[in-house]
């Protein structure tokens, strides 16, 4: 059997960089609610509304559960109480806090408070430019990564500078949020640099320790049985590695590791392990082993971008390196399980998970391993690793999963 020491690989597909995005803007439109005293906007049931349009900018890249948000918002209403009628320009600049709730499946749900100043081109019946405090209520619905529905309801409240008299004001909103740009203070990967040829645990196996039987599934119709502790998979660790080491090891994985010229009074099991550093000294035919002689699993990390099922360069070479892996696993076959995020409709993150699959066994395919060695199934968006929420946690969801099924 071969001895494949270490696929000693670090796949960065995952550890690619999923970012939040660093800015938002939405052009918004909507009606302003005023009360009586106000005398501004047409009458209707003793409140006064007027239409409003104006636009937001939010700022995520600073590490606050606030993120600042700068909003203009315009309306030309009339006053009431003058005849003719006297058009009013009435401007609204405001800094606010929003906070975003990061649970929900389909919505974003959001809180903002802040203070401003409006500013009026004419000021009739005690009105004057003055301060106002808000806080609101919203939420965005996601069309797809970067664009975003948005709706608020926002109350406003203003006191004249004497005091004389203070007026509230709700103000519904509704845009098309725009997202783009790094959020360069949430540079994090989507999750840790996983080493994905395996390695073996820093404490190897010892065949005199008791150790706790694994289930393992068999291709036939026969029930999950036993696997004996002489044969334990070491699992698979995760280490932190500079990039430079998984380009090296890319090309490793090309000649796999040597096999070791022993003879059988030196290796029992014909591992490649001599007896005296084997700890799994009867590993049958058909695995991979670590250097002390247990069988390896890899776990390999595949991750695509947003409406894509090709894998980019990384992800490519991940999955080179586990079509290597089965090469000199025969004694595993593999089940591919495609994911998505939430965007989108639930029958299309289905198909599109389910072609996510479908690639990356052609891809295996090419590199040699047989077809009837790879089973594919689409769960769509099911499932979540992390919040769809977050640009950063739908790229963490947009996966695939594998599950070696052991036929030996």
């Amino acid at each position: 059997m071969k001895r494949l020491l270490l696929i000693p690989v670090l796949m960065l597909g995952t550890a690619s960089i999923a970012q939040e995005y660093g800015y938002e803007v939405t052009p918004v439109a909507g009606y302003n609610i005023t009360e009586d005293s106000m005398n501004i906007g047409s009458k209707n049931m003793n409140m006064g509304n007027y239409a409003t349009f104006g636009i937001e900018a939010q700022f995520n890249q600073i590490d606050f559960f606030l993120k600042p948000e700068l909003s203009l918002l315009y309306s030309k209403a009339d006053s009431q109480d003058i005849t003719p009628a006297v058009k009013t320009d009435i401007y609204r600049y405001a800094i606010n806090g929003v906070y975003e709730y990061k649970e929900l499946k389909y919505i974003i749900p959001l809180a903002k408070l802040g203070i401003g100043y409006e500013a009026m081109s004419n000021n009739y019946s005690g009105n004057e430019d003055a301060l106002f405090a808000d806080l609101g209520v919203g939420a965005k619905i996601p069309f797809s990564e970067t664009i975003a529905l948005k709706l608020e309801a926002i109350g406003v409240v203003k006191s004249n500078s004497d005091g004389s008299r203070k007026d509230g004001n709700i103000v519904v909103l509704a845009g098309i949020n725009f997202a783009f740009g790094e959020n360069t203070e949430k540079t994090t990967p989507t999750q840790e640099v996983a080493e994905v040829a395996a390695v073996a645990q820093e404490e190897p196996l010892k065949q005199e320790e008791p150790l706790e039987e694994e289930i393992v599934e068999n291709t036939s119709n026969e029930e999950s049985s036993l696997k004996p502790a002489e044969t334990e998979v070491a699992e698979v660790a995760e280490v932190a590695e500079v990039a430079e080491v998984a380009e090296e090891a890319v090309a490793a994985t090309a000649v796999a590791a040597s096999t070791a010229i022993l003879t059988k009074a030196d290796d029992d099991d014909n591992d490649g392990v001599e007896n005296s550093l084997d700890d799994c000294k009867s590993t049958p035919a058909g695995y991979c082993v670590n250097k002390f002689g247990c069988i390896l699993k890899l776990v390999p990390s595949i991750n695509f971008e947003f409406a894509s099922s090709d894998p980019d360069t990384q992800n490519s070479k991940n999955i080179l390196i586990f079509a290597e892996f089965l090469k000199n696993s025969p004694a595993y076959n593999v089940e591919l399980i495609g994911y998505a995020d939430n965007i989108g409709s639930k029958k299309n993150n289905l198909i599109l998970s389910q072609k996510r699959a479908e690639r990356v066994k052609e891809l295996l395919c090419n590199e040699g391993i047989a077809t009837d060695r790879i089973v594919t199934k689409g769960m769509g968006e099911a499932n979540p690793i992390a919040t769809n929420a977050t640009a950063e946690g739908r790229a963490q969801n947009r996966r695939i999963e594998t599950k070696l099924i052991q036929t030996k």
